[in-house]
């Protein structure tokens, strides 16, 4: 499975990404507040996570290889999309298997994108077949224990399926957020999985400064800095509310304050001097092992409390 995600990654780069990222751009500490629906975790480690832009995979038929086995099944972009090998290595210590249905320049709900100011994000035109289809053969074939939802673009503007344009942050963006949100976490719910929330952080700074070329990539992170107190921290918001009223199987993970020297729209996330994601987006040498440690310190927990629950007479 390593093999065929490096390999796919590798085509879907020269043949999705680039484009994507052309159109697009790269769209893609203290505690790290873990919280489940009726309780509350604190997990001592800092937490990065990030923007980035668009891989998409084939989503190859990948079943249990027995009943007793744990799988973590990835929804999201191309951040964890490209860390699928690392996450396998490491997880399999743990007798956690991954499997992914990641598709870079998607949101998890997989909308067509729309960016601030402009039209609909051809490319991203894809998105709404693609991520349903992935999702649900993963879902089927792979039964999840539990679903990790790590994506950015969920605080970009959207086209919906009857072609209504619906600005970020407006009034009618969050009435569908929500709607959405419930949606896809109750279907993942009704496949037997877990959920795990991953609230979203700002680009690093690197991407902000460096690395802004062409009018979509420059709005889009314009946006996404001008946007972040009243945007992006409303949604990790309503992403946290999600996992608080009841003890029902879904986490929120708090990152963007561990990662951040200060909580601001351009994230330093200078690991020993050196930006965990070079090019603002995407984990990269020491940021590797960094993020891919922290994902399992944050999902070890629920998997750990999930076992308890189903081992229970």
């Amino acid at each position: 499975m390593v093999m065929v995600s490096v390999v796919a990654a590798a085509i879907s780069y020269a043949l999705i990404e680039r484009p994507v990222r052309e159109r697009l751009g790269s769209k893609d500490g203290g505690p790290v507040a873990v919280r489940r629906r009726g309780r509350v975790t604190l997990i001592a480690v800092p937490f990065v996570l990030l923007l980035v832009a668009g891989t998409s995979i084939a989503t190859t038929r990948v079943s249990r290889l027995a009943e007793r086995d744990d799988v973590v099944m990835l929804v999201g972009d191309s951040v964890p999309l490209h860390l699928v090998p690392d996450l396998e290595s490491a997880f399999a210590e743990r007798g956690w298997h991954v499997v992914s249905a990641a598709h870079g320049g998607c949101s998890v709900t997989g909308e067509t994108l729309l960016v601030d100011g402009g039209g609909p994000v051809e490319a991203s035109e894809i998105c709404p077949d693609e991520v349903a289809t992935s999702q649900d053969v993963v879902l089927a074939d792979a039964r999840p224990d539990i679903v990790v939802w790590w994506d950015r673009f969920s605080i970009s503007g959207f086209v919906t399926a009857t072609g209504e344009q619906v600005v970020g942050g407006s009034a009618r963006f969050w009435e569908l957020r929500q709607q959405s949100l419930d949606r896809a976490i109750q279907h993942f719910r009704d496949a037997g999985a877990d959920v795990v929330l991953v609230g979203t952080e700002p680009p690093g700074q690197e991407v902000v400064h460096a690395h802004c070329g062409g009018e979509i990539r420059c709005s889009w992170l314009q946006y996404q800095q001008d946007r972040y107190f009243d945007v992006t921290q409303r949604w990790n918001r309503m992403l946290e509310a999600a996992a608080a009223p009841s003890d029902d199987g879904v986490t929120f993970l708090d990152v963007a304050p561990s990662v951040c020297r200060v909580l601001e729209p351009r994230c330093n996330d200078t690991v020993g001097g050196v930006p965990a994601r070079k090019d603002g987006i995407h984990y990269q040498a020491a940021g590797i092992p960094l993020i891919v440690g922290l994902l399992e310190d944050g999902i070890a927990p629920v998997m750990e409390l999930r076992t308890a629950m189903l081992a229970a007479p």
